[in-house]
């Protein structure tokens, strides 16, 4: 979605629930994250409509502009977004704001965007970093929140116009929802940029002293949530294979398999 200075912006909808009030205390944190996707929040135009604890509308930039709507039914995602088919019309007319893209980061905001789809030609795109399935089995009341993940999965294979994966897993997933291949297309965050503030406080040495590795072996290091789509158990099994004891494999998460990949590593005797 980058833009040459010969282009017009793009006019970008999102739909998400702020419950840390980010648009008031994190706004480098928006814009890092619109960043590490590529949107290029600096030509681009975009509008939010967010639920959270408090009801504001804020013009962050010149180009950034939100609505915040008091949640006031929990956190049971069905309310909100069966309101927001009902508000987005209302809130994009005041607003003057007609979207080319309405931008989804979950399956479910699909209901959220059939205004735009529907009314105002919007292009339909979902962005996939994750496997919901599998986040829903660690919610509580998952049966329910599966039956409705499942729901938005049927619907949202249609009137998405494109869903867009980060790897292989994350694409095989959208494949076996029944998303054409036609309208999956794969793309590469960008976590160096939002992170270089952090790569530059970095002490050499420091992990070595740490856990008393010598300057005689070569460290691995890979960096992510321990979830399925980060392939960290084909990462272990592949460090086994190679049966190098000059090679230390470090492994820096949380997430719903730490105790799995720990079982794994005693598994197969590298748990040292």
């Amino acid at each position: 979605m980058d833009n040459t200075p010969h282009t017009e912006p793009t006019r970008i909808l999102l739909f998400s629930f702020d419950w840390r009030n980010m648009y008031e205390g994190h706004i480098s944190e928006i814009i890092e994250k619109l960043e590490r996707d590529h949107l290029s929040p600096h030509v681009n135009k975009f509008f939010s409509i967010n639920w959270g604890p408090k009801s504001y509308y804020r013009k962050i930039s010149e180009n950034i502009e939100t609505v915040h709507l008091k949640a006031r039914m929990g956190r049971t995602r069905v309310f909100y977004d069966i309101a927001d088919i009902f508000i987005t019309p209302f809130l994009l007319k005041k607003h003057g704001f007609r979207p080319d893209i309405v931008l989804l980061y979950d399956f479910p905001s699909v209901f959220s965007s059939l205004y735009p789809r529907i009314f105002l030609k919007s292009k339909i795109i979902i962005i996939l970093t994750n496997l919901p399935a599998d986040l829903i089995a660690t919610r509580k009341h998952r049966w329910a929140s599966s039956s409705y993940q499942r729901l938005a999965e049927f619907f949202g294979r249609y009137i998405a116009d494109h869903v867009v994966v980060i790897n292989e897993t994350t694409k095989e997933y959208a494949e076996r929802l029944g998303v054409r291949r036609e309208k999956i297309r794969t793309f590469n965050p960008d976590t160096i940029l939002r992170d270089r503030k952090f790569i530059t406080m970095s002490q050499k040495g420091l992990i070595r002293k740490r856990y008393n590795i010598g300057n005689d072996k070569k460290i691995l290091l890979s960096v992510g949530r321990l979830e399925k789509e980060k392939n960290f158990d084909t990462l272990i099994r592949a460090f086994e294979k190679l049966n190098d004891d000059n090679l230390i494999l470090i492994i820096v998460g949380q997430g719903i398999l730490e105790n799995t990949l720990k079982n794994l590593t005693k598994n197969l005797h590298i748990e040292h």
